[in-house]
């Protein structure tokens, strides 16, 4: 069995904060890289190792950030 790097979530919000979250995890030393999946509904996908999982998904609570996945 091929062993899994990384993980990844979804978050939606509003389209106005897309480069603020893509500012914060490069601001955390390139915690997670973000990917716009659609920008209008404003669709982000993180991925980040499964090291950073905790650090990961702690910053998007304290954004206020709902996470989901696909």
């Amino acid at each position: 069995m091929k062993e899994v790097w990384s993980e990844h979530v979804y978050v939606k919000t509003d389209p106005s904060n897309i480069a603020f979250i893509k500012f914060i995890f490069e601001g955390y030393d390139n915690l997670a890289c973000t990917t716009v999946i659609d920008n209008t509904e404003a669709i982000i996908k993180i991925t980040f190792t499964k090291e950073y999982t905790k650090e990961v998904l702690e910053v998007l609570e304290d954004l206020g950030l709902d996470v989901f996945r696909l």
